[in-house]
């Protein structure tokens, strides 16, 4: 039987994710909502908001989804998950409870401290003047950072360097915001994610994204300019303890405080020089950019890992495939990306036929529309340029020749992807 399958969200993770499912074996019937200019090509897009998950559930219901992924962490805090699961339809993506390890810092570090899980120096606050007393103090080191509670889609993390950048920080926060005040950790940064059902996992290999918007980590936050994978040279004693530490004890405090895992699970962590690794933050889907680069290296059939998932019938000792060589993604931003409060849409793109003609391309789109023929800029990151090859440097030079043949005003990119 064809499966039918519905990917939430309009990003270039579900494209990548949709594209993917596209291979499977199953010939899949997909669906996006609201997808983008790049998912109408392989999936059919239906304008109806996750922001509503009863008519959402309803949809789902009355169309027969054999499975419902869901791809923004957004979508996970309105409870859509919940809601799926009482209606018994297959769901990727954990309830809102198991999803407060990424929509609530405060409750994601208390399951930290009851599992044992070392993460940096934390302080919490809800008052601001609270706040600016301790960045005044003698105890607070700077550089340090500032975090907002909650969702803010990469905004809300500023990197102080002094109490004048601090106080900006928290004056920028609105009245009544929880948020913490964090120890700055120097080290490589490092993306794990691994597929959840419950206690049992199944790792991929390790990723590495750029958050900073501009060439050498500069520039405010965003939601990721750019990643590669695999990540060579991690230690085995690492990779033990990412395994163990970080993922198998978060799903066993998750557990044991009734709040069962399943779906994604993206810690962010960081090695220091001394070769120590700290936990930044947990993630409770998969990220974006770094899917684009992994649905790239992905042989498994992932509608058999999803479904397996969804499904309470993942197993350890199931194997994931994934193609030899490396994968890397590239995002295209607008003019103004995170740094203006409205950025101007609305503008041709070109190139992207020629860029895909570059053997190994793929190019997954974020925000964009399509009227005719014609993909037009309907976001702040526009497109993943992917490209893989038989090492990184292969990769990143077919990635950043089909990055120079695509165009539209005022775009935007790092040149320093997995250099």
């Amino acid at each position: 039987m064809q499966p039918r399958i519905l990917v939430v969200g309009n990003g270039a993770r579900e494209h990548a994710i949709l594209w993917k499912l596209a291979q499977s074996k199953h010939r899949p019937k997909l669906f996006a909502t609201p997808g983008n200019g790049g998912t109408s090509a392989i999936a059919e897009n239906i304008v109806l908001s996750f922001e509503y998950p009863l008519l959402l559930t309803d949809f789902a219901i009355r169309n027969h989804f054999d499975l419902v992924v869901i791809g923004p962490e957004n979508a996970l805090a309105t409870g859509l998950a919940d809601k799926l699961r009482e209606k018994s339809i297959p769901v990727f993506g954990p309830n809102s409870k198991a999803a407060r390890i990424e929509t609530s810092k405060i409750y994601g570090q208390k399951l930290m401290d009851a599992a044992g899980i070392h993460y940096p120096e934390t302080h919490t606050f809800f008052k601001p003047e609270q706040a600016l007393a301790y960045i005044c103090s003698s105890e607070c080191k700077f550089p340090c950072v500032i975090k907002k509670d909650g969702l803010h889609n990469a905004e809300g993390v500023y990197i102080c360097n002094n109490v004048s950048e601090a106080e900006g920080a928290i004056k920028e926060i609105r009245p009544g915001d929880i948020f913490q005040i964090q120890e700055f950790v120097y080290g490589q940064e490092l993306s794990a994610h691994a597929i959840v059902s419950g206690e049992t996992f199944l790792q991929f290999p390790h990723s590495r994204d750029y958050k900073k918007l501009r060439d050498g980590d500069q520039g405010p936050n965003t939601g990721g300019m750019g990643a590669y994978a695999p990540v060579a040279h991690i230690s085995s004693d690492i990779e033990q303890i990412i395994r163990e530490e970080v993922i198998r004890k978060i799903l066993t405090a998750l557990t044991r405080d009734t709040n069962p895992f399943s779906g994604c699970l993206y810690p962010g962590l960081i090695i220091t020089p001394d070769g120590k690794l700290s936990v930044l933050e947990y993630n409770a889907r998969f990220g974006d950019p770094e899917t684009s680069a992994y649905m790239r290296l992905l042989k498994s059939d992932f509608v058999d890992l999803l479904l397996a998932t969804a499904t309470n019938k993942l197993s350890e000792s199931r194997k994931i495939q994934w193609h030899d060589g490396s994968a890397i993604s590239i995002v295209i931003a607008s003019a103004g990306y995170k740094e203006s409060k409205k950025i101007k849409v609305g503008y041709p793109i070109s190139g992207i036929i020629d860029a895909e003609n570059i053997p190994g391309v793929v190019v997954f789109h974020a925000g964009t529309k399509r009227r005719g023929k014609t993909h037009y800029t309907d976001g702040g990151r526009v497109l993943n340029v992917t490209a893989v090859g038989s090492s990184l440097e292969e990769a990143r030079e077919k990635g950043y020749q089909a990055v120079r043949l695509i165009q539209f005003q005022g775009m935007q990119y790092r040149k320093d992807i997995g250099a």
